[in-house]
């Protein structure tokens, strides 16, 4: 028989009754809670995904073969970028550059465990005439980490993206195609432009019925979740500080215009090396991540939302992996505090 004590608790017991999405609840979470970027589409064909990321290679306007042009890119922490001329001037190029990347992002649930500890510390010496002398030093307060630790959810999100939308124009109502935004982004004038295209991931969109939602880096999740593992560990005994936060990489695609001889120079390895080693490097970094900022506050940025799905429910993640959650999370015995002393004469 299961010792009972031991035993994950189940995920209602988890979540307050007045949260349970099983509970009926008049309340809907609007779209006026969630910040404008990732406001969810209407119910209608009108506004059906825009662009999927499975087309057909050989549907293209015209009937003239592809062009062959290699954009190049370049890939940071969280997003690719592009600064490739070709697609700041072809809308077309740009369209299927957005689509060959519109890859799913990768996600990933962080626990983290930790607590202060004060550290007693003190040295005894002896004087002149052999007498013992104990001196107490200042205490010292330390970080110690229980632990630390995450689960990789990038398995469990749809490899078929749900469709990637422009921006919807607030006094019309209508929302922009993918093909639209593309093509305004490459006939503006400005010099200083951006295309952001953030993915983001809704899980259990239907059962946000409060309008309490944990929100980090772009990413839509269910309280309930946070709630249910949160009681499950405090439930071993854990009661030191704990995050569980959530990360995600690859999660934008950036396209940015990069014509000016500036910022040719200013990518070009050659002159990171000679920077380098002329010392330069302390002089020209810091003008060039000014002047970068100034990009970032002035570029004419456009942008775009690609929207994920998750194949398995809040309650299913849950039940799969409560387990290895409160294995690499039980509590530890924590040591009895120790006195280091130090002998010396004088």
């Amino acid at each position: 028989m299961t010792d009972k004590a031991t035993s994950p608790p189940p995920y209602e017991e988890g979540i307050p009754l007045s949260m349970r999405s099983d509970q009926p609840s008049s309340s809907i979470a609007s779209d006026e809670i969630l910040p404008y970027h990732v406001a969810r589409p209407p119910n209608d064909d009108a506004f059906a995904p825009l662009l999927q990321v499975a087309v057909d290679e050989d549907s293209h306007t015209g009937g003239s073969p592809r062009p062959t042009h290699t954009i190049p890119y370049k890939v940071q922490k969280d997003s690719i970028v592009s600064y490739d001329q070709h697609i700041n001037e072809d809308g077309e190029a740009l369209a299927r550059f957005l689509n060959e990347h519109n890859t799913p992002p990768i996600m990933k649930i962080k626990f983290r465990g930790y607590h202060r500890a004060t550290q007693f510390k003190s040295r005894a010496t002896h004087d002149r005439d052999g007498n013992l002398m104990i001196e107490e030093r200042k205490p010292k307060t330390a970080l110690i980490e229980d632990f630390n630790f995450e689960i990789d959810c990038s398995r469990y999100i749809s490899t078929t993206c749900k469709g990637l939308y422009g921006p919807m124009d607030i006094r019309t109502g209508h929302q922009k195609t993918a093909d639209e935004v593309c093509e305004e982004y490459v006939q503006k004038q400005a010099r200083l432009r951006e295309l952001l295209v953030t993915k983001v991931v809704d899980w259990n969109y239907e059962d946000l019925t409060k309008g309490t939602i944990e929100w980090q880096r772009f990413l839509l999740i269910d309280v309930d979740l946070v709630l249910a593992l949160t009681t499950a560990i405090r439930s071993q005994g854990y009661n030191h500080n704990l995050t569980i936060t959530y990360d995600m990489k690859e999660s934008k695609i950036k396209i940015m215009s990069g014509a000016s001889p500036f910022s040719t120079l200013a990518r070009n390895p050659c002159v990171y090396i000679t920077c380098f080693i002329s010392m330069l490097c302390i002089i020209a970094w810091p003008l060039y991540r000014i002047l970068d900022s100034i990009f970032n506050k002035f570029a004419k940025r456009t942008t775009m939302t690609s929207r994920w799905d998750m194949i398995l429910s809040e309650r299913e993640f849950y039940e799969k992996h409560i387990d290895e959650i409160l294995h690499k999370t039980k509590r530890k015995p924590i040591p009895p505090t120790t006195v280091t002393c130090s002998v010396q004469r004088q």
